[in-house]
């Protein structure tokens, strides 16, 4: 990954990806979890403000950059903290992945809902 400056000075912060199935959609790149994340991590540990954020897909090499939203960084980790929460409280029933099948999968929070995930996959 590569923190750098554009020409006019602005922080951008890219992800490279090396996926077969990359995407030129600037919407998703603004609302993608890990790079809100990584601007907000970078801000909190600089003091620097990010000012666009962005995934190189290596093998296309598609650059897709967006805006980065400081805003929609907290309500991604406000919501994030929610569905763990919900998990511990028991609000999501946890389920033994290999029974639950792919949708346990294709879930980011697999390994709260349920911590033998890693094991059992």
């Amino acid at each position: 990954d590569l923190v750098g400056r554009t020409a006019d000075g602005s922080l951008v912060i890219v992800d490279h990806k090396t996926t077969a199935h990359p995407h030129r959609d600037t919407h998703k790149i603004r609302f993608d979890s890990q790079l809100l994340l990584y601007g907000w991590a970078y801000e909190q540990m600089t003091g620097q403000t990010v000012k666009y954020v962005g995934k190189n897909f290596l093998r296309s090499g598609w650059l897709v950059m967006a805006e980065w939203d400081a805003d929609l960084a907290m309500e991604d980790m406000m919501r994030r903290e929610m569905i763990v929460t919900a998990i511990r409280s028991g609000v999501f029933i946890r389920q033994n992945p290999a029974d639950y099948g792919s949708r346990c999968g294709n879930c980011e929070f697999q390994s709260y809902c349920h911590p033998a995930w890693k094991e059992a996959a």
